[in-house]
């Protein structure tokens, strides 16, 4: 027995300093990712379309639940409403899509104001969506607050990993999809010496490293504001969180994505 228990501790620690090795490593080979070798960065996996998967849950299960979880820019601060907010864009688009009309369409909203990954793991918040059982959810980096708090690459990194494979061990039957924020107004160095598009670089780096389902929403909005000869301030409610038009073009980018 006490060999067996023994055992089992060293399994445990090899674990755990496999997945610190596996972060440190990137870092080491990773300091500073080349912005031309990062964008355009989409890791897909899906053995099928979301929209099949969609349809697939609704004939098993008779409906869908959708969990959206990240900062307050997936909560929809800055919107005029509720309603105009990007996940809310996005049930009312799911309800009123041919295939999917009059079906049991839920979505739980789990965005906190000034929360990173880290804050999501340890406040109990993701222990609550886990407990929703969603069949799809949409992470959001956070990494907004990583940047105005200044987080570590290795701590943001390290925290995003870590709620990614909870989620994923609760549910290994849901589908998750990460996403970035939104584009901010400051380019300024923080107090750890990154700029808000580090932590955007680095992150993107990472999930394509790891094959992981990703989404750039930053690198979609700034690239939709370069199209139309307009300013970031156009989209944003203030210096930080989408306004109303921000808010829609983060919809129609991630529905590009899904459909």
């Amino acid at each position: 027995m006490k060999k067996f228990f023994l055992g089992f501790i060293i399994s445990v620690f090899v674990l755990m300093i496999f997945g610190f090795n596996k972060r440190t490593d990137f870092f080491q080979t990773n300091k500073i990712i080349p912005p031309d070798q990062v964008k355009g960065m989409k890791a897909e996996n899906m053995d099928d379309t979301y929209l099949n998967y969609f349809q697939s849950v609704l004939e098993t299960k008779g409906k869908l639940k959708i969990a959206v979880m990240g900062s307050s820019v997936t909560k929809g601060t800055g919107s005029s409403s509720p309603k105009m907010s990007w996940p809310s864009r996005l049930k009312t688009f799911l309800q009123e899509r041919n295939e999917l009309k009059y079906r049991d369409i839920q979505l739980v909203n789990y965005g906190f104001s000034g929360f990173k990954a880290e804050d999501l793991l340890k406040e109990g918040k993701a222990d609550q969506l886990i407990l929703e059982k969603p069949d799809f959810i949409i992470l959001e980096t956070c990494i907004i607050n990583n940047y105005r708090q200044s987080s570590t690459l290795f701590e943001t990194i390290k925290y995003i990993d870590d709620l990614v494979n909870k989620i994923k061990k609760e549910l290994p039957g849901a589908k998750i999809l990460i996403i970035s924020p939104n584009p901010i107004l400051s380019s300024n160095k923080n107090q750890v010496g990154l700029t808000y598009e580090d932590y955007q670089m680095q992150t993107t780096a990472y999930f394509q490293q790891e094959g992981l389902n990703y989404m750039n929403i930053y690198e979609e909005m700034n690239k939709l504001v370069s199209q139309n000869n307009q300013k970031l301030q156009d989209y944003l409610a203030d210096e930080i969180h989408p306004n109303d038009q921000g808010y829609k073009v983060w919809f129609e980018s991630l529905l590009k994505h899904l459909f």
